[in-house]
């Protein structure tokens, strides 16, 4: 019985090594000698030291169960492999004791025929479970295996190192002295009021929308009533005019309503006896009385205040109420009257007058008769016929065919294509040079009228407006009326790219700054971008820049005042493409203008609003749209000409002639930044 009890105390002490001892016990041994029986000489020893084994396992189970032994290790059990899979106790060989675990060396102990199990370098083998370094008790995460400290056990790991709890709803999560992992409990608030904010511990934080209508704040001064509809804020814009015709009035996004004094502007002091009314430091005054002199001998001219000028008849001879018995109604004559005998006479004079012909201009009186210098019809493009019709004024027929000459020496070839002067080789070489960024425009549509938002006081006069029977303010947009038939179409080119106009931005940050505009196209490369989302690439027409220079054909000076932009005047010109259903015609907008407000990020423009104002020659839009195929417009040529003549008057002086010669348009546009890349290859 002694060797029976020597093996049964070498076993316990085996088994207590793991705790008694280092961190790391070694190799675990559970075997006894192979050749114990014949050592002693019973048959049973074989049995006592299975039953020891057994013994063992459960003592060294019970003792990592146990709450009375410190345990660098909270409750982590030792690595002893169950009994229903260990390999056998005793072995000959080393296939005799494979524990079925990857991360383990399984062998034979040939001197003491004992089965030894050696986790392999930077393995753990932990309660029959393979784990490489580093890994993680499962849900328990400052658990980790550590070879170098124990490969039989999860070793905490230390204070303060990140982990991560598992849960969405927590942020800064490091495990604590206790090896609990854990974090600061995470703050939910997008700053949306439209939104209600929660987390969830799988997701993480959540926004619910409010329902549509809920009240809320956008930030934004110059929006008012604001609601939330989709989960985003959004108020009406917030109007502005003070109803003082002496200041400028805008809205800041941070301050609201800003009006800010004029001096010099036109304006009106309500009073109709009053002329020349103008603007000082914001205040409205008279600078001479109304001249309410008619030239009649038949009246008695008197003013009102309120109802201005008024005429009395005369009582004379020489009159039948207000008019002269000795009118001729010849504008080209003054007519005279003897009040002792009422004998009439006629004098010449040379007065201003309309001698009724659209094709002369600064018509006056001369020798009793009406007329007035030839106008001008040269539109300096030698690929149009210029002409005259007395009763419309300038035309411009586009010639197709026969040479012409661009003006530019690097192309050959240059002839007539409906319209427009192109070369048959062109050798000149300029790379463009574009802003540092771009706007592309993502809604266009002709304004409704001549009202806020809808056009421009493009004659800076603000006792004009048009058309005459939808304006106020001084605005413009005589074209209004062709808006129902043409945005359709307008919008649709828009939406599905084939219309792309780009304005390019030298820099937002200069005060003045350029704005040059574009017509071009999607760059390919970038086809799966979304235009309305912002931040697509484009590429622009060469039509749109000077073959020799690459310089932009259309650049309008800008000026900025917080978010207000204003561009362009006097002079500019913009080439326009306005489609019709499958067919298009280009005309040309005259003194260009565009007042509208934009959202800046850093230095970058994200968005822009407002309207882009200018004129066209009505008889040049009546040749244009004589052009287009007769299905492309909604009725036939010649009564769509009928209307424009009968609807559309001209209301802008182009020339400069003091004669309107040209009918206004206001084109209400929105947009969002842009890159451009290089020139298309048409």
């Amino acid at each position: 019985m002694i060797r029976r009890s020597t093996l049964l105390l070498a076993s316990l002490l085996v088994a207590c090594g793991t705790e008694a001892g280092s961190d790391d016990a070694g190799p675990i041994i559970i075997d006894a000698a192979s050749d114990a029986t014949a050592d002693t000489g019973g048959s049973d020893v074989g049995d006592d030291l299975e039953d020891a084994g057994d013994d063992v396992a459960d003592s060294t189970a019970d003792t990592a169960d146990s709450d009375t032994t410190p345990d660098a290790t909270p409750d982590a059990p030792v690595d002893v492999v169950p009994d229903d899979t260990a390999p056998p106790r005793s072995c000959s060989a080393d296939s005799e004791c494979d524990d079925g675990l990857a991360c383990t060396e399984d062998r034979c102990d040939a001197e003491l025929r004992h089965c030894v199990w050696s986790p392999l370098a930077n393995r753990c083998a932990i309660n029959g479970v393979c784990y490489a370094r580093g890994d993680s008790r499962p849900g328990t995460p400052c658990l980790v295996c550590a070879p170098d400290t124990n490969t039989r056990a999860f070793t905490p790991r230390a204070a303060g190192d990140e982990c991560d709890d598992g849960d969405a709803c927590t942020a800064g999560d490091v495990c604590d002295a206790e090896a609990v992992c854990g974090g600061e409990a995470l703050v939910c608030n997008d700053g949306n009021d439209c939104t209600v904010d929660r987390c969830d511990s799988a997701l993480g934080c959540v926004e619910d929308h409010r329902p549509d209508g809920v009240a809320c704040d956008d930030g934004d001064a110059c929006t008012e009533a604001d609601a939330c509809f989709g989960g985003m804020c959004e108020g009406a814009p917030l109007g502005c005019d003070d109803g003082n015709d002496c200041t400028a009035d805008r809205c800041d996004a941070e301050l609201g309503c800003v009006s800010e004094p004029l001096t010099g502007a036109a304006c009106d002091d309500g009073d109709a006896c009053t002329a020349g009314d103008t603007c000082t430091d914001g205040v409205c005054g008279a600078t001479e009385p109304t001249n309410c002199e008619d030239g009649n001998a038949c009246t008695i001219d008197l003013c009102d205040p309120f109802a201005g000028c008024s005429y009395l008849p005369n009582l004379n001879p020489c009159c039948t109420g207000t008019v002269s018995i000795c009118d001729d109604r010849d504008p080209c004559t003054t007519d005279l009257c003897d009040p002792a005998t009422a004998e009439c006479t006629q004098e010449a004079n040379t007065a201003v007058c309309d001698d009724g012909d659209a094709c002369t201009v600064s018509d006056r009186c001369e020798d009793g008769a009406c007329g007035g210098r030839p106008r001008t019809c040269d539109d300096g493009n030698p690929c149009t016929a210029d002409a005259c019709d007395p009763d419309s004024g300038c035309t411009f027929e586009p010639i197709d065919g026969g040479a012409c000459d661009d003006g530019i020496d690097c192309t050959t070839g240059d002839a007539c294509v409906r319209g427009r002067c192109l070369p048959a080789v062109n050798e000149c070489t300029c790379e463009p040079h574009f802003g540092r960024q771009a706007v592309k425009l993502t809604a266009l549509r002709i304004g409704s009228g001549g009202r806020p938002g809808e056009a421009l006081d493009l004659d800076l006069n603000p006792s004009t407006c048009s058309p005459p029977t939808d304006c106020s303010d001084g605005r413009h947009n005589a074209l209004g009326v062709i808006g129902s038939f043409v945005n359709p179409s307008l919008t649709e080119s828009v939406a599905d790219g084939s219309l792309v106009l780009v304005l390019d931005i030298d820099d937002i940050g200069l005060n003045p700054f350029q704005i040059a505009f574009h017509q071009g196209e999607l760059d390919p490369v970038d086809s799966a971008c979304t235009p309305a989302d912002g931040g697509c690439r484009y590429r622009v027409s060469p039509a749109t820049l000077t073959r020799d220079t690459c310089e932009p054909v259309v650049t309008l000076e800008a000026t900025r005042a917080g978010t207000a932009v204003s561009a362009g005047g006097r002079g500019t010109t913009f080439p326009f493409t306005l489609p019709f259903g499958d067919a298009s015609v280009t005309i040309t907008l005259y003194d260009v203008r565009f007042q509208g407000t934009v959202t800046i990020s850093g230095d970058r423009v994200t968005r822009l609003d407002g309207v882009l104002g200018g004129a066209v020659p009505r008889a040049e839009l009546i040749t244009a749209l004589s052009s287009l195929p007769a299905d492309s417009l909604p009725v036939d040529p010649a009564s769509l000409e009928g209307l424009l003549r009968a609807l559309v008057q001209e209301d802008i002086d182009v020339n400069g002639d003091g004669t309107p010669d040209a009918a206004s348009i206001g084109l209400v546009v929105s947009g969002v930044d842009a890159v451009l890349t290089g020139l298309t290859t048409d």
